[in-house]
């Protein structure tokens, strides 16, 4: 008795490595980075992916994580001043190319391949039609690697984790002066409205 054959399937899409990441201060380039991990994380911590010494950035600000289908997101990690993505406040977003990340007076903008291979050309067309990513075939990534690597973005002085120092233990946020402030105000309110209430009292 013969056996079926199998049957036949194309070449699925693999999801694209490389996530590559523009820190800016109120508009003016810092510095550039390119990861090939599934996650990153912002903040002013040392041992943050991308750390960024500033008051007005938490130690774990943020971070950007790809999930299992592919897609990039960002998720706000309880900030003190918050994450907003493309000028609006943000939990949970799912990040496409081009789009901004602002925290504090910084910002990030992000620049993701979502999906690569796959023989499928009416994929491409298709995608292209509705304006999400194209997909790329793997040479046409490598080359545009390649030429990230070739001069265009600048070389980053990247200090080994080991060499970071030990990191202290978690600080918990100050609250904001206006806060306090307004437990202040509140305090003094309610000590005059007693005083005003025994002299009537009287």
């Amino acid at each position: 008795m013969a056996s079926m054959p199998e049957p036949v399937r194309g070449g699925s899409p693999e999801f694209a490595p490389v996530i590559r990441l523009t820190l800016s201060l109120k508009g003016q380039h810092v510095q550039s980075y390119v990861f090939d991990k599934t996650e990153v994380t912002i903040g002013r911590d040392p041992y943050n992916d991308i750390y960024v010494d500033n008051p007005g950035v938490s130690r774990q600000h943020f971070k950007l994580g790809r999930g299992d289908t592919g897609e990039w997101r960002v998720i706000d990690l309880g900030s003190a001043n918050g994450t907003y993505l493309n000028d609006r406040p943000v939990k949970v977003g799912t990040l496409r190319d081009g789009d901004v990340v602002q925290f504090g007076k910084y910002s990030l903008t992000v620049s993701v391949d979502e999906l690569i291979g796959g023989d499928d050309s009416a994929v491409r067309r298709h995608s292209a039609a509705e304006g999400a990513t194209m997909m790329l075939s793997p040479s046409e990534v490598r080359q545009m690697v390649a030429d990230a690597r070739g001069g265009a973005t600048p070389k980053l002085s990247v200090v080994p984790r080991e060499a970071r120092p030990v990191a202290p233990a978690p600080e918990p946020e100050s609250a904001p002066k206006n806060a306090w402030m307004l437990w202040v105000g509140l305090a003094v309110l309610a000590a005059v409205s007693v005083a005003v209430y025994a002299l009537v009292s009287r």
